[in-house]
């Protein structure tokens, strides 16, 4: 069984740099993960694996809320040496089952940017169901849009390299390739029931109560994340603003919080751009980082910070 790649702690640790900040980016934390593919990429990092890192970030470094941050820039000052932050996207049950009472033992911050349609129905997000149609064949024969050759896949390298050729198309032309008819496409060559929501580990989304729960522990902030997980710069205006508004009315009604955080869907150059930074800015969102890898300095404009993700 595939089991994820091996993780390197000390990657991350060698990442904290003494002038500038990191803001670690997560989506789960489980117990344990014995699928053929499905997590393959350490998308939901073992919960061991987590702690360590936890801790030897906390020895080497000043662990910031995305608050911190905000008040630095705001103040014009320099972050503490080694500075980094904790953020999690999209909204999973993991976040605040595991993953949150471990930041809790350590004291230290956390910030959860939850996608408010995921959290709302608990709906599975495109890559996660087409990942769970690969778990469920031994092999299949295929033919994707983007290609006449039809594929062959029949084990985990052929399913995971598959995956990644998906991932790679879908995510550079969203437009084109991302709808219902595509993914449930996959689902009726495989011959698999198509599944929108799920109850195991790593697609059960949080409920509102969860939320609410996460938003009164002081360590802990919640942030917008659209409410479809749409990339926002491929929408009109009209639908950047509607996603916009969606989720942070769905935290103000379903959880009572509202909120100055935000993150990008997908985070790449292409998924945010300056209209949707208007109208972030016009919902009093104060903060947005990226997914686009790197640190910040000083003077990094809080609607492009960048972010190291965690596999």
């Amino acid at each position: 069984m595939h089991s994820g790649k091996k993780f390197d702690c000390d990657r991350y640790l060698s990442k904290l740099e003494e002038k500038n900040l990191v803001i670690f980016l997560f989506h789960g934390v489980v117990n344990d993960s014995v699928y053929e593919v499905r997590n393959y990429n350490n998308k939901h990092l073992l919960s061991q694996n987590f702690i360590d890192l936890i801790k030897a970030l906390r020895s080497k470094g000043k662990a910031l809320s995305m608050d911190d941050i905000v008040s630095f820039k705001e103040e014009k000052i320099g972050y503490p040496p080694y500075s980094y932050a904790i953020t999690f996207d999209d909204g999973f049950k993991n976040n605040h089952e595991i993953a949150a009472p471990i930041l809790d033992d350590y004291s230290t911050p956390a910030t959860f940017y939850i996608t408010t349609d995921f959290v709302n129905s608990n709906r599975m997000s495109w890559i996660d169901q087409i990942e769970y149609c690969f778990e469920s064949v031994q092999s299949a024969y295929f033919f994707l849009p983007w290609s006449k050759e039809k594929k062959y896949v029949y084990d985990s390298k052929t399913k995971v390299a598959c995956l990644e050729e998906i991932r790679k198309k879908v995510k550079s032309n969203p437009i084109k390739y991302l709808n219902d008819e595509f993914v449930s496409n996959i689902f009726i060559q495989f011959g698999v029931d198509l599944i929108k929501s799920n109850s195991n580990k790593i697609d059960q989304k949080m409920n509102w109560s969860d939320v609410f729960s996460l938003s009164k522990n002081n360590l802990f902030a919640i942030g917008g994340h659209t409410h479809s997980h749409a990339s926002l710069a491929f929408l009109g205006d009209d639908e950047i603003e509607s996603e916009i508004n969606t989720s942070l009315r769905y935290l103000q009604d379903k959880a009572n919080l509202t909120t100055t955080h935000y993150s990008y869907p997908e985070g790449t150059k292409v998924d945010y751009s300056e209209k949707v930074i208007e109208s972030l800015k016009k919902n009093q969102i104060k903060c947005c980082p990226t997914a686009i890898n790197g640190s910040n300095k000083k003077g990094t404009n809080l609607f492009h910070l960048r972010r190291i993700t965690v596999v």
